[in-house]
């Protein structure tokens, strides 16, 4: 059975983006109407903090694969209540902290590259003919 596929985009991006256009269109047919207005500026729309955070995210690495972890339920109940204090989602706060992790370990992902590219060259002088 196939597996399905989400290549769609964020509905609430395209409503933002109507809204904008359509408002930036109103304010300048009024603006042609009454020429005297014509110096002040185009008012921005005030969008939510965490509507801007969201928009952020289309630049971010997409999460599109899921996995299971084993986590104790003590750590679990942990995280959902840093994740309520802060106002984001357990899984945020989870991806959060294995990111930094990752960024504290540096030197060890380096480390596995250059494994890897031992490796990978050991496999190919395997590979070639005498």
């Amino acid at each position: 059975m196939p597996k399905n596929k989400f290549d769609f985009e964020n509905p609430i991006e395209n409503v933002f983006d109507e809204l904008s256009s359509n408002q930036d269109t109103q304010i300048n047919e009024k603006l042609d109407e009454n020429p005297e207005r014509k110096t002040h500026k185009t008012p921005q729309i005030a969008i939510p903090k965490k509507l801007k955070q969201k928009l952020k995210e289309k630049d971010r690495e997409l999460k599109q694969k899921r996995r299971n972890l084993l986590i104790l339920p003590s750590l679990y109940k942990e995280i959902e209540k840093i994740a309520y204090v802060e106002k984001i989602s357990a899984n945020e706060a989870i991806n959060q902290a294995i990111e930094l992790y990752c960024k504290r370990n540096k030197t060890k992902l380096g480390l596995y590259a250059k494994i890897e590219e031992i490796k990978a060259t050991n496999d190919s002088e395997k590979n070639e003919p005498e």
